[in-house]
C-alpha cells in the first residue's frame, strides 16, 4: 500500500513501520489507563461522581499548569526545523497554533467542575512535581535531540488524547457534569484525531525521506511517556481522593 502526501508516495517503509511502533506503544498506554484506578472508576457505573469529577478537575489543573511550557519548547523545536523542511515546519506551527487556547480550555474545566480557585495566579506555588516533570522533559528534548524527533512527543499527547477521550466520553456522556466542565473532552474527541491523522503522514513523511531519525522519533516519545500520562495523572487521582476523604 501506498499513500500520497504533499506529491510523494509513501511506501510501507521505514515511516510506516516507525508509526507502527508508535501505535504499538499507544496501545499499551491505553490497556495502562483501563487497568488504573482511574480507568476502573470512570468505566464503573456506580463509581463516585464527585470523585470522577474531582480527578478530572485535577488533571485539568495539570494541563494549566504543563501546557504553556511544553507549547513553548514545541515552537522552539520546530523553529530549529531546518529551511529544507518548511512544509513540514508550516504544518506543525499551524498545528501547535491550535493547541495555544487549550490552556484556556483546561481551566474553564478545572472551574466549571469545582476546582479550588485560589490556586488559580498561584502556579508555580502549586504546579506539581509530576507537571514539573512534564515541562522538564519537554524543555530538554528542545535542547538535545534534532528538532524533528518532536514529532514522537507529540503524537504521544495527539494519538493518545483522541483515543482515550473517546473512550471516556462514552462513560461520562451517562452522567450529568456540566457542559464547560466536559468541553475540554468532548472538543479533544474529534480535534485530535484529526490531529492525530497529520502526525501520521508527517512522520511517514519525514522518516521516510531521512530514516536515521526513526530512533530520534522513537526516543522522544518514550521520554516523554516515561512521565505521561500516568505518572501525572494518578498523582491527580491521588490528590483528588485525599480532597474527598477530608470533604
Amino acid at each position: 500500500m501506498s499513500e500520497h502526501v504533499e506529491g510523494r508516495v509513501l511506501n510501507d517503509s521505514a515511516g510506516a513501520q516507525v508509526v507502527a511502533k508508535l501505535d504499538e506503544r499507544i496501545a499499551r498506554v491505553v490497556e495502562e489507563f483501563q487497568k488504573s484506578p482511574i480507568g476502573r472508576l470512570v468505566a464503573a457505573p456506580d463509581s463516585s461522581a464527585s470523585l470522577i469529577a474531582a480527578t478530572i478537575s485535577e488533571i485539568y489543573w495539570e494541563v494549566h499548569c504543563y501546557q504553556p511550557l511544553t507549547t513553548k519548547a514545541g515552537f522552539a523545536m520546530i523553529g530549529s526545523v531546518g529551511p529544507g523542511e518548511r512544509n513540514v515546519m508550516r504544518a506543525l506551527l499551524l498545528h501547535k497554533w491550535e493547541e495555544v487556547e487549550h490552556v484556556v480550555w483546561a481551566l474553564d474545566g478545572y472551574k466549571a467542575l469545582g476546582g479550588d480557585q485560589s490556586r488559580i495566579g498561584r502556579e508555580t506555588e502549586f504546579t506539581s512535581p509530576g507537571a514539573y516533570a512534564v515541562a522538564a522533559v519537554w524543555e530538554r528534548l528542545a535542547r538535545t535531540v534534532p528538532p524533528l524527533a518532536y514529532l514522537g512527543a507529540e503524537y504521544l499527547f495527539e494519538d493518545l488524547t483522541a483515543r482515550l477521550t473517546k473512550l471516556v466520553n462514552e462513560s461520562l456522556s451517562k452522567r450529568r457534569f456540566p457542559t464547560d466542565g466536559m468541553r475540554f473532552l468532548v472538543d479533544h474527541a474529534t480535534e485530535d484525531e484529526k490531529h492525530s491523522n497529520l502526525l501520521k503522514k508527517l512522520i511517514q513523511d519525514v522518516v521516510q525521506r531521512h530514516p536515521e531519525l526513526a530512533p530520534q522519533v522513537l526516543f522522544a516519545f518514550d521520554c516523554f511517556h516515561h512521565v505521561y500520562p500516568m505518572p501525572l495523572w494518578l498523582g491527580s487521582y491521588e490528590r483528588a481522593q485525599k480532597a474527598s476523604k477530608a470533604d
